[in-house]
């Protein structure tokens, strides 16, 4: 069952890079007459997919995508995507996360920023529908320092505590960004996830680690971890320490 899990998350994958491909190379003449100074679109090859200190890949590697536009009043729209592989059996093999989002400065050090994602994965399982909303707001301070909190008002999920549906959730998390040199930052990150009404439980995630830009590439190591809650709920092999490396490559 895992093999098969792992020849559909790799069909994914290529299906991924190929629709990236084809939109990165989309003739000039196709877009003379278009606006496309707000547009961005970032491709990225990651060793694992983890999301709140918990693997979405069963700690198999990930193709991953962003298309966003971002407004000169601070308005920001857009898509993320990512090859995923939730379940040992058959499970969702792409993560679609389309978002809306607000970036509001609040003098000259603070920025609030409000965003709205739909978390859709596909394939659909009819017996666990993993979709789900989530509303956030996280507040910065000189893009170094910040702090968020998450609500979802209908998460939907298994654990080992069994499955949970259309229940609350919520997410705090703090994090630092630090600009080491020119091409080298460093970061770190705690968040707790509050999911009391969906497993009774509540848990601690952390990470640390350092990134380099050169030009359009970008290559990151972080170490990430959980508490002894986190594995409780989704077992070891989802749950724990692990070291993921992204490189990723902005095309436009």
């Amino acid at each position: 069952m895992r093999h098969a899990g792992q020849r559909r998350h790799a069909s994914s994958s290529a299906l991924l890079v190929l629709a990236l491909c084809l939109a990165a190379g989309v003739p000039a003449h196709a877009a003379r007459g278009l606006d496309l100074s707000g547009f961005n679109l970032d491709v990225a090859f990651s060793s694992d997919y983890v999301v709140h200190g918990v693997t979405r890949s069963q700690g198999d590697p990930s193709v991953q995508g962003h298309v966003g536009w971002v407004g000169e009043s601070g308005l920001m729209a857009g898509t993320w995507l990512a090859t995923v592989n939730l379940n040992p059996g058959p499970g969702p093999t792409l993560e679609i996360d389309p978002y809306l989002a607000k970036r509001w400065l609040l003098g000259e050090d603070w920025a609030l920023r409000t965003d709205a994602t739909r978390y859709l994965f596909r394939k659909r399982l009819a017996d666990v529908p993993y979709d789900y909303t989530e509303l956030r707001s996280a507040l910065s301070f000189r893009d170094i320092f910040d702090v968020a909190v998450a609500w979802a008002p209908d998460y939907s999920g298994f654990s080992y505590r069994g499955f949970a549906r259309q229940r609350t959730m919520l997410t705090y998390e703090a994090g630092a960004h630090f600009p080491a040199t020119r091409w080298l930052a460093l970061n770190v990150g705690v968040g707790r996830r509050d999911m009391q009404e969906a497993y009774d439980a509540s848990y601690w995630y952390w990470s640390g680690g350092a990134e380099t830009t050169l030009d359009r590439w970008s290559f990151a190591l972080t170490y990430i971890g959980t508490d002894n809650t986190a594995r409780q709920l989704y077992g070891g092999e989802y749950a724990g320490h692990r070291v993921v490396a992204t490189l990723a490559l902005r095309l436009r």
